[in-house]
């Protein structure tokens, strides 16, 4: 089936059902109790937000937006279900897919995503009957989401009318949902998370460079220009600057990096408060989705995520407690 594109705010044509209660697991039903009581659950979800009135959009257009902490780990309740996860990006004021995963082909769509954590969705899990139709999964496959940002979802029987969809937005902050009546609304509050200023030594291609970094989740975040002054002049190098027309930070691979002031200058080493970073990002024209924060005013991008589009080697030497950035190697899933 070929895939559309989804306006954020357009309804549903599907009744949902739904408990929930903060941080705890979501069940939805898209078929009306008809077959099993429901087919996905969401955990650790936060609130329920209705986008628009049921029945006013296409049967796809998913009703509800659902805001979760990570990790999000959303799993089939029943047998026999197709699931599609795809991450997705502002475009024109409408969340659509990220850019090139539409017309992809991807078996499952979660295939795509290295951002997730997949379990019990390999070929074993396909019903045997159907081997030329829709890949269909058990009960018990599910996908985790670690990252911030904005995922559609979609289970679904192949041989039913009906369809369980949702809207999630992983560390909030990144939706502004107009209520029924078209009227302005605000945007949720962000979900704040714990930004500790990072102590790791970092070397590159070598050479120690002192960075103002945060480690959160156990993973390290930095500036994308403190970034780019680092790599300047080596072979992984990257400029940095604003798309005014597409309203995004745009990154030019292999171009020097021009600097503007206040590279590499030092924080003050203290733990900050961050909420996920709404930034769009690109890389010689085509969208990109990094994981990203916003600390203290500015812009914080997962290294190992910037490290994998410009393919750049990351390593970790535990016993030095030291990251060590390699222009000369390729980036390996770590």
């Amino acid at each position: 089936m070929k895939r559309k594109l989804f306006a954020l705010l357009t309804a549903a044509a599907v009744t949902l059902t739904v408990s929930a209660a903060a941080l705890d697991t979501v069940k939805l039903d898209g078929y009306g109790g008809s077959e099993a009581p429901d087919q996905l659950s969401i955990s650790n979800v936060v609130s329920t937000k209705e986008l628009a009135p049921a029945g006013a959009g296409g049967s796809y257009a998913p009703t509800n937006l659902y805001t979760a902490e990570a990790p999000c780990t959303l799993t089939l309740t029943d047998d026999y279900l197709s699931f599609d996860v795809i991450p997705c990006q502002l475009v024109n004021g409408e969340w659509t897919y990220v850019s090139g995963l539409d017309e992809a082909g991807y078996e499952n769509w979660f295939d795509a995503l290295p951002v997730t954590d997949v379990a019990g969705c390999t070929a074993a899990s396909v019903n045997p009957e159907e081997a030329d139709g829709p890949i269909e999964h058990l009960k018990g496959c599910s996908v985790t989401l670690s990252e911030p940002g904005v995922y559609f979802v979609m289970a679904r029987y192949a041989a039913l009318d009906g369809q369980v969809v949702a809207w999630i937005d992983v560390g909030g902050n990144h939706v502004t949902a107009a209520p029924a009546d078209g009227a302005d609304q605000p945007a949720a509050d962000p979900q704040p998370a714990a930004a500790k200023a990072a102590t790791a030594k970092v070397l590159v291609d070598g050479k120690e460079v002192a960075f103002n970094a945060y480690e959160i989740a156990g993973n390290n975040y930095f500036k994308l220009r403190d970034l780019a002054m680092a790599l300047n002049g080596s072979a992984k190098q990257f400029e940095v600057s604003w798309d005014e027309a597409a309203g995004a930070i745009a990154l030019t691979s292999g171009k020097a990096y021009t600097a503007v002031g206040g590279e590499l200058a030092q924080g003050d080493g203290a733990d900050k408060a961050a909420k996920a970073s709404t930034a769009s990002v690109s890389k010689d024209g085509a969208a990109l989705s990094l994981a990203a924060y916003e600390i203290a005013d500015n812009n914080y991008f997962k290294l190992r995520d910037v490290a994998k589009a410009f393919d750049i080697g990351i390593g970790w030497d535990d016993a030095t407690q030291t990251i060590t950035v390699d222009t000369a190697a390729s980036y390996i899933e770590g």
